[in-house]
């Protein structure tokens, strides 16, 4: 028996629900469409009176699910220790903005200069507390707490700078008044996103929690406060169930992501932060990191997930996951570089289109039938804050070139007091050191799409032209072949290649001082490669004589092999994916091999699928799919016979998926909607399981699996079928 133990590392949960059964009940859960809402839905998350409906057309709804939203207020025993202040501002973002003012040193004094005559940062105001805060219900009015975060924040902001303690007893005057009087929260769903406004003040606790003057006793009412009154939100959001996956729009679970993850900073829970970090990393909804990234494009523009609804959502979005990225730095996780500088390629997307420039758009379906079929233009150019801080991120801290980004920046600084979903003043406090000219390229990435070499890379800060050049060795020499100016799409397509053949690339950057050093350099065969070949001639049991060599041997019941190899489809556009596969019994669904993430992003080939006929899947249900087979692409063909070797192959080539059995083709699409790059991070590989739980284990022999980049032609594929190889 050969049972390899899954990849370490934080996991996903499996939806326990098979391939059959998925349809009806995506289906039962998909009752309403996203921008409106039921007349009769309404959620409690704490003890309040009853609620009544919000009719306007704000957001999305849920049908309600079994959640437990008891909240275990106690910190890990044994966990991290937090970095204090580290929410949004850290210690070195205080200390830099306190001597730069005290310098009178630009951009930042100018920016000090304006908060500190905003009129919210005058002394002398007093908080005027609820004691239950409704969003959506028949008291709403959520509208009062805008002014009581602004000057919260903005006077613990003045305390620092100009160490005057009257600052200070403001600041933490709104905060106890605030969590002596607020017990509860009411509304419909929309109460879900008063999330929008925890993490802002859990931002102002934060840099108030070194005050010496703050009661030791006041402070914990307050962390109490959060954890009892509004992290119970929070919980719930993250925690729904009883609605497809992606009927929520990203906003509503970013901003409970950034709630938690605040909430467990000032509180020392890491329980708290947890929960929403490891929803970043392993949700299925749309505020997942995987699911951010609707599609991206060349030149790394990546499509935002609301990018279709409207542009004052899709700012919305950068603007929290801005801030959720930069809490998570100050503790040492860092989403700004996860998946190839994801979070950027969204940024410079909305960041472009806002202003002014056109950019690439598909269309865009969710499992409330949503279908987006181009970009939208409501609130074109609207008013956000939160530029500077990913502009100062990723140009000033990373050295990497985002300059439709720091234009938004540089319109908006310092970022005065707009809408009340985000704090003002990142001017101040989120500008850093530039960083130095002369730095390289990096990230650069080749796909094969429809038989050609397609190059995307990302710019360095200060530079102002690049250098793609080709070399047919590793060594060189290297020759120019594109020069790229610094807001042009940093992309290249090479045509002039001869298939077989093995080019090596590399980009340089021409600053003011001169030509940078080379990016990464990455090696691209033209047509095909082999780029992963599997076989079980090295291990000692668990096989037996197969078509070539050993042959793996799965009992159905608890075997299956794992390939640890999370970036195996990494950059992966054109492929072909084959292997053999003898199945001892017909159970639907018994996967010959399944790449993907969980069961909402995975590609997979299996001898009996629909109608018991070989079929490949590639999916991404939880952006696409009443049912995959409807919003991903499903080819199926052939009909492999139990108990007997049968030959299994894909190819993909620009939208054409061929499926093969036994070197013919039985079946093709010619509308495929993904290539596997652009599934995300695909870390759950198996030989003989499903991503579904319910899925049947292989019960059979597996031998022999190869991924190519680029598509085998008919007489490759008939060739491989009959000699193993090529």
């Amino acid at each position: 028996m050969i049972t390899e133990i899954t990849i370490a590392g934080l996991r996903r949960s499996f939806l326990v629900l098979s391939s059959s059964v998925l349809a009806a009940v995506l289906l039962s859960g998909c009752g309403g469409v996203v921008s409106g809402l039921d007349s009769d839905d309404t959620q409690t998350v704490t003890d309040t009176p009853d609620n009544s409906p919000d009719n306007s057309p704000d957001e999305g709804v849920d049908s309600g699910s079994d959640v437990d939203n008891d909240v275990d207020d106690s910190p890990e025993v044994g966990g991290r220790v937090f970095n204090h202040p580290g929410v949004i501002t850290s210690q070195a973002d205080l200390d830099r903005m306190r001597t730069k003012v005290a310098q009178k040193e630009e951009p930042w004094y100018s920016a000090w200069e304006v908060m500190s005559t905003d009129s919210l940062t005058n002394l002398g105001r007093w908080p005027r507390p609820l004691e239950t805060l409704d969003r959506g219900g028949a008291q709403s009015n959520y509208g009062r707490i805008y002014g009581e975060i602004w000057t919260t924040h903005q006077s613990a902001l003045a305390w620092y700078v100009t160490g005057d303690d009257a600052y200070a007893e403001q600041a933490i005057r709104y905060l106890n008044i605030w969590a002596s009087v607020m017990t509860g929260v009411a509304g419909n769903t929309n109460v879900s996103l008063l999330a929008l406004y925890s993490y802002q003040l859990a931002e102002s606790a934060e840099i108030m929690r070194s005050y010496e003057g703050w009661a030791p006793e006041d402070q914990q009412r307050v962390k109490d406060w959060f954890v009892n009154v509004w992290y119970p939100i929070n919980d719930y959001f993250l925690s729904r169930g009883g609605r497809c996956v992606s009927h929520y729009w990203a906003n509503w679970g970013l901003a409970n992501v950034a709630s938690a993850m605040a909430i467990g900073i000032f509180a020392d829970n890491e329980k708290i932060y947890n929960k929403g970090l490891n929803i970043l990393y392993n949700g299925l909804g749309a505020e997942a990191l995987d699911q951010l990234l609707y599609r991206r494009h060349p030149g790394n523009m990546g499509q935002y997930q609301e990018s279709g609804r409207d542009q004052g959502h899709a700012s919305l979005g950068y603007a929290l996951y801005g801030a959720i990225a930069k809490m998570a730095l100050n503790q040492g996780d860092d989403i700004f570089a996860y998946n190839n500088y994801e979070l950027l390629a969204t940024t410079e997307y909305i960041a472009k289109y806002n202003s002014g420039e056109e950019v690439p758009y598909v269309t865009y379906d969710n499992c409330d039938n949503v279908n987006q079929t181009q970009i939208s233009g409501g609130a074109r150019g609207i008013y956000r804050n939160g530029w500077n801080l990913l502009a100062n991120q990723y140009e000033n801290r990373l050295g990497i070139a985002a300059p439709w980004t720091r234009k938004k920046a540089d319109e908006i600084f310092p970022e005065f007091r707009g809408g009340a979903d985000e704090l003002a003043y990142g001017g101040l406090t989120e500008t850093l050191e530039p960083y130095p000219l002369g730095g390289a390229p990096r990230g650069l990435t080749p796909t094969i799409r429809d038989g050609e070499i397609s190059l995307s890379w990302w710019g360095a800060t200060g530079s102002e032209r690049y250098t793609l050049k080709r070399a047919e060795s590793a060594e060189g020499p290297y020759s120019d072949i594109v020069t790229r100016g610094a807001e042009e799409l940093l992309t290249y397509t090479d045509l002039d290649v001869e298939n077989g053949k093995q080019y090596f690339y590399h980009v340089t950057a021409i600053s003011p001082v001169g030509e940078s050093e080379p990016s990464n350099m990455v090696a691209v065969t033209a047509g095909h490669d082999l780029r992963y070949h599997l076989t079980f001639d090295d291990l000692d049991e668990g096989t037996t004589d197969g078509v070539f060599g050993k042959a793996l041997v799965l009992d159905g019941i608890d075997d299956y092999y794992t390939i640890d190899k999370p970036d195996l489809v990494s950059g992966l556009g054109d492929f072909t994916l084959a292997g053999w596969v003898k199945a001892d019994t017909d159970r639907g669904w018994q996967r010959m091999i399944d790449i993907g993430a969980d069961d909402q992003r995975f590609m997979t080939l299996v001898p009996f699928g629909v109608d018991r006929q070989a079929c490949f899947i590639i999916a991404k249900v939880g952006t696409f799919g009443t049912y995959y087979v409807e919003k991903a692409t499903q080819v199926c063909g052939g009909h492999p016979v139990v108990g007997e070797w049968t030959h299994l192959a894909i190819t993909l080539k620009g939208k054409t998926s061929v499926l093969y059995v036994n070197g013919e083709e039985v079946a093709r699409e010619e509308a495929t909607r993904f290539i596997p790059d652009q599934l995300g991070i695909l870390d759950q590989i198996w030989v003989g399981r499903s991503q579904y739980g319910n899925d049947p284990l292989l019960a059979g022999q597996v031998d022999n699996i190869r991924l190519y980049s680029g598509a085998l032609t008919a007489d490759e594929l008939k060739a491989l079928y009959v000699a193993g190889t090529l």
